[in-house]
């Protein structure tokens, strides 16, 4: 399993309620360039994190810890005591 962890600046246009992906640059300067004067373009800095699997059996591992880790972070403390974590 790898985490790749791309950052960027998207370009998008937003009219009324309508948001639109443009393109992603690595360099903000490349973004606001592309956007211009265009007062519907806009930039904003992206962060996304890919996890990538090398097997099925990894990929259904890792979401059930996913799903276990979200379960307990909305457990208070006395209920992880009581449950033995």
């Amino acid at each position: 399993m790898k985490y790749i962890e791309v950052e960027a600046f998207e370009v998008y246009s937003s009219y009324d309620r309508n948001v639109r992906h443009i393109a992603y640059f690595s360099e903000e300067k490349l973004a606001k360039k592309y956007a211009g004067s265009d007062p519907y373009k806009s930039v904003q800095k992206v962060r996304k994190t890919y996890t990538i699997f090398d097997s099925i059996e990894e990929a259904e591992t890792y979401s059930k810890e996913e799903i276990r880790k979200k379960a307990l972070a909305k457990l208070t403390a006395q209920e992880r005591e009581v449950l033995g974590f």
